[in-house]
């Protein structure tokens, strides 16, 4: 996305009311961009849709042994977010 793009995006997500931009008090050049309660329950449907999607897709298309393989991979994949190479590179 350009700048301009953002921009657009951000006026038109103000405009609905699902978030406020806040002039950064410490830099003058930066804008902080919150979400509105409004914003907040948006975004908490939205994952409850997703999760609800997920759940069902899962049901109807794999087998018992193709959810846990699914759900083990989640597991790995959730343990690499934690991986810092700052400290990885200080542990060899």
């Amino acid at each position: 996305m350009t700048t301009s793009n953002v921009a657009a995006s951000l006026r038109e997500l103000e405009a609905a009311g699902v978030i406020r931009r806040e002039k950064d008090g410490a830099d003058a050049r930066r804008v902080n961009v919150r979400l509105t309660a409004d914003g907040e329950t948006l975004v908490a449907e939205n994952r409850a849709a997703r999760d609800t999607w997920l759940g069902e897709a899962m049901d109807a298309l794999l087998t018992a042994d193709e959810q846990a393989t699914l759900i083990a991979a989640g597991d790995l994949l959730e343990r690499l977010t934690l991986f810092d190479p700052t400290s990885a590179a200080r542990n060899e």
